[in-house]
């Protein structure tokens, strides 16, 4: 107010005042009526000087705030008044356009269909949308369709299924071609993955509700997944590229008869799952599902402020030491709560009878999102106690795709084994013994390369063109923007990044990779390409067949001795990788169990105050602790160690 001489000056700072009190009342709550005053008197300003840009951005931003604080007939009626002044305009008509339809989405909103004007805004939206794209503007272009599609999906009735069904044919033709247009540019493609994901998805689940053929359901479940990640491995100049149908699918099943492959697509329309397995008499059994979870409700499981996966994991790792056990409790009892909606809404209904049938190992092809959970911790409940998915299946791993599942890689063998460990500054002092320890189970069956200590970049890279297996002690960072941010610290503070590995141009030998590295299995939340753009799925795209990774900040004990268990599956029971990390994964929950129903000894418990042993014995038995790896692989049945033995 004493700064700006213009009256104009002063609206912009209200506004943007407004906007800082409102991302503020997210956290405490207090800020509700502060709002209201900024952004209304920036309103009364911009209206008095007749500025129409100005007026628009602050109503819009007024529809905003009451979305935020719960109201959304409100927030829809600011909207709808900024639109008037925003027509014409293609970016701020889509803006608004896109709030909007987030509020008729709401599941208290009528449905869609049934309000006057509700056609009007789906012409506007193809209207936009042809617009946009003329402009070069693919994603906004795009995201248009999928507004769309969001409306469709909240009408009632079967009548607007063929409303439905040419709508995604649209989005899918436009993003197909915004596709072809960017060969050259693989950041913008990992991008475009997300709208391909999200169109197949819908346009799957529309195809089980037509009752279409098993092929095209399998042909829109390759198209929508992982596409950069499959052309990158395979090459893209070859010709012509892989195609899966139910002849490839059941030769592929064939070769390990007792699995069942899951292909999950999750859209604004619901979730559409195919599952195929092999019937006992060898015939091809595929079982298809609509189920209502939405991309919207799996991502506000994710990351919902208070509520949402990563929202507990941030608020542990952010705790100081007198909070952290609160914390540690807060966060193992939010995570059993969504493992629990995730078998209830979806898991559950798909995998239900397939133990009957004979299966026992489960591949899971899914979006970024669903890959942040760790879906072997999914439960029911039986006889008052919680059963694990992992509990009932011998193996639970993840595919990138139906077609890195159906033309799996003949894994190659384990015959030199490297142990890194990162910064030795700031890692744990047991990371030097347990690496002996490690080293001598490989040892049994195959040749331990000497160690790689404090390695240079350089040196991390050089490891993974020489040895077979790579084991890596390291701290892990993942920003979902930020490749270059995102990676494992190697030697000193230097940093092994995502984008370093990505533009590498020399591909990998290494067969298996392990990282006890925090968030080192992460991808983004946005991920519905499940084009794997974290660490794991980058190593996989440089030409590892397996990785074993951890999805959030492990515990260092807890990785260890899931390693442990692991290789000695894997080496000494010669088990394929998926099982051994299964059996480990296994091994610990029952042990934490064991513990938590007793006054037995647990290395967990080791070091900790005698008041803080009883919440922590409670804590044994939590995905938290005994889920934090996981497994995504290329490999048919993952590598394994070499037959012949091999001298240490």
């Amino acid at each position: 107010r004493t700064k700006y001489l213009r009256p104009a000056g002063l609206a912009l700072a209200l506004m943007y005042l407004g906007l800082a009190q409102s991302q503020l009342d997210e956290y405490e709550h207090t800020q509700h009526e502060a709002v209201l005053r900024s952004l209304g008197e920036a309103q009364a300003v911009f209206r008095q000087l007749r500025i129409a840009d100005g007026y628009s951005r602050v109503v819009h931003n007024l529809g905003l705030h009451w979305m935020h604080v719960g109201e959304p007939k409100k927030a829809l009626g600011y909207y709808s008044e900024a639109l008037k002044f925003r027509q014409g305009q293609a970016i701020e008509e889509w803006e608004t356009l896109g709030n909007i339809v987030d509020v008729r989405v709401q599941p208290e909103m009528p449905p869609f269909g049934s309000e006057a004007g509700d056609s009007d805004l789906l012409d506007r939206l193809e209207y936009l949308s042809q617009q946009l794209s003329g402009h070069g503007d693919a994603d906004r272009a795009l995201r248009a369709h999928y507004y769309g599609l969001q409306l469709l999906g909240h009408a009632a009735g079967s009548k607007v299924d063929e409303s439905i069904f040419r709508w995604a044919e649209r989005a899918i033709a436009q993003a197909e071609s915004a596709w072809k247009a960017t060969a050259g540019d693989p950041l913008v493609r990992y991008h475009l993955g997300r709208w391909l994901g999200t169109f197949y998805a819908a346009r799957m689940l529309i195809g089980i509700r037509r009752r279409e053929s098993v092929d095209a359901l399998l042909r829109f479940a390759q198209n929508g997944k992982a596409r950069t990640l499959m052309l990158e491995r395979q090459g893209e100049s070859v010709s012509p590229q892989l195609l899966v149908d139910s002849a490839a699918l059941l030769k592929r099943l064939q070769q390990t008869p007792e699995t069942a492959f899951i292909e999950i697509g999750v859209s604004s329309l619901g979730t559409a799952v195919l599952v195929a397995s092999l019937t006992r008499d060898g015939a091809l059994d595929v079982r298809t599902h609509a189920l209502d979870i939405s991309e919207e409700k799996l991502v506000g499981l994710l990351i919902k402020p208070g509520k949402g996966w990563q929202w507990h994991i941030e608020a542990l790792r952010n705790a100081d030491n007198n909070s952290q056990l609160d914390k540690l409790e807060a966060c193992a009892a939010g995570m059993e709560r969504i493992l629990g909606v995730l078998y209830e809404r979806l898991l559950g209904p798909v995998i239900a009878g397939l133990r009957s049938q004979g299966v026992e190992h489960l591949v899971f092809a899914v979006h970024g999102p669903l890959a942040a959970f760790p879906l072997a911790a999914a439960w029911r409940t039986v006889d008052g106690e919680l059963r694990y998915v992992i509990e009932d299946f011998r193996s639970i791993s993840l595919s990138p795709s139906i077609t890195s599942f159906v033309y799996a890689e003949q894994p190659r063998p384990l015959t030199a084994c490297q142990y890194i460990i990162g910064d030795t500054r700031t890692l744990p002092k047991e990371a030097g013994r347990d690496g002996l320890h490690l080293e001598s189970i490989w040892r049994r069956s195959a040749q331990a390369v000497p160690w790689a200590k404090s390695p240079a970049p350089e040196e991390f890279l050089r490891s993974l063109e020489q040895a077979d297996l790579v084991h890596a002690v390291c701290h892990g960072e993942f920003d979902p923007w930020r490749l270059d941010k995102s990676g494992i610290q190697v030697g000193g503070d230097a940093l092994l990044s995502c984008e370093r590995l990505l533009t590498d141009p020399n591909p990998k030998r290494t067969a298996m990779v392990v990282l006890c590295a925090c968030r080192s299995g992460r991808s983004r939340s946005e991920d519905f390409g499940a084009e794997w753009l974290g660490l794991s799925g980058i190593l996989l795209r440089r030409g590892v067949q397996s990785v074993l990774a951890a999805l959030w900040d492990v515990d260092y004990s807890a990785s260890f001795r899931i390693s442990s268990a692991f290789y000695e599956h894997l080496f000494d029971r010669r088990l394929p990788a998926a099982v051994a990390a299964s059996v480990a994964m296994r091994d610990m929950l029952h042990a934490g169990r064991a513990a938590k129903q007793s006054d037995a000894d647990h290395w967990f418990l080791e070091g900790h105050d005698v008041q803080s042993i009883p919440r922590l014995r409670r804590l044994l038995d939590s995905p938290w602790l005994w889920a934090c790896m996981q497994l995504v692989n290329v490999a048919c049945g993952a590598s394994s160690p070499a037959r012949t033995e091999r001298p240490g």
